[in-house]
């Protein structure tokens, strides 16, 4: 089990991320679609962090988690590719979520964000497990 697990801010991130999670079931509900892939966004970046953080590694932007798990991944091959490129692709589809005029996205685009977001969690949760 990494060193850093027990941390509070460790096991905090890890329970945000997983209450984040929840909030996108609800905000897909009632379809707040760019909402959710927000939530899923953070959702994500809850969990990259704790996993940075049991690694003494405590980035500070969100393209510095990015970089950091994309060096890592690079290094280390801890996780599948798959979860690396749906991260990168979350935190590009958030910024357009948030920032860009007129971005549509559908209901069936973001259940598929929300169910890969689930399956990223699953896989940081497991590292934890180890």
């Amino acid at each position: 089990m990494p060193n850093n697990y027990h941390s509070p801010n460790c096991r905090y991130r890890l329970s945000r991320s997983q209450l984040m999670l929840q909030e996108v079931s609800l905000l897909l509900k009632h379809n707040f679609f760019l909402s959710a892939i927000n939530r899923s966004y953070y959702a994500c970046f809850y969990a990259a962090s704790a996993y940075l953080l049991s690694k003494g590694i405590q980035p500070k932007s969100h393209s510095g988690i990015v970089r950091k798990l994309n060096e890592i991944q690079a290094q280390q091959k801890c996780f599948t590719q798959d979860n690396i490129i749906f991260y990168n692709f979350l935190a590009n589809k958030r910024n357009q979520a948030d920032y860009q005029d007129f971005f549509n996205i559908y209901k069936e685009g973001t259940e598929i964000i929300y169910q890969e977001s689930a399956l990223f969690i699953q896989e940081m949760l497991e590292y934890f497990r180890q």
